[in-house]
Formats: structure tokens, sequence, C-alpha cells
């Protein structure tokens, strides 16, 4: 799965974990979210990280910046692998939300068998 194809299975994910109102940004100049979505009426900005590594300080400043660009409520970073120490201290210092592997596999256990 490439990046693009990452960043769809999320949005179906998201969907199938009571998301609505979802909207994938242009691929390219995203300002930094990858996703729009709504649940109880509060609206995530998700930024989709596709990676092997460490996912680092990088993607949380950039969906910080899109929440505010896109006058969002929420940023979250989600990814299939797993986050940094300097990412989770930069993401609880800024209210950004992460989830990693272990949780994008609870996400998937709401997808039809």
């Amino acid at each position: 799965m490439d990046g693009l194809e990452f960043e769809n299975f999320c949005a179906y994910l998201l969907k199938r974990n009571g998301y609505s109102r979802i909207q994938q940004t242009k691929s390219s100049g995203d300002q930094g979210v990858d996703v729009i979505a709504t649940k109880k009426g509060i609206k995530f900005g998700v930024q989709c990280k596709r990676y092997n590594g460490f996912v680092g300080n990088h993607a949380v400043q950039e969906v910080w910046s899109g929440k505010e660009y896109y006058q969002l409520d929420q940023a979250v970073v989600l990814t299939n692998s797993t986050f940094s120490d300097a990412a989770n201290d930069l993401a609880t210092q800024l209210g950004v939300t992460l989830i990693d592997r272990e949780g994008l596999r609870k996400m998937m256990k709401r997808l039809p068998s």
C-alpha cells in the first residue's frame, strides 16, 4: 500500500469507526491534513503516515498547523508505525492526538470480516 492508498484506507477506517462528513484533502499542498472528519460535533484533521520507522516531530507540526489552517477542533496523526519520544512530547504539549500501530489495530476491529 502506498501513501495515497493508506490515506484512502484511513478515511474508510474513520467512517467505520463512527466518523462522518469525511473529506480527503488534495494529495499535494494539503497543509498537513489528509482527512477531515467529524465525530460528535468535533471536527478532526488527520495526518496519515505510512512509515517503516518512527514518526517524528514533523508530522505533529504539520497536522497542528493544518488544524489551524482548516479551522478544525482537533489534530490527529494516524500511523501504521510508532512515534518518536520527541513526537510524543510535542504532541502532548500541543494537544495533538497520536494513534500508533496498536491504535490502528483497534480501529481495524470495526472492519467487516
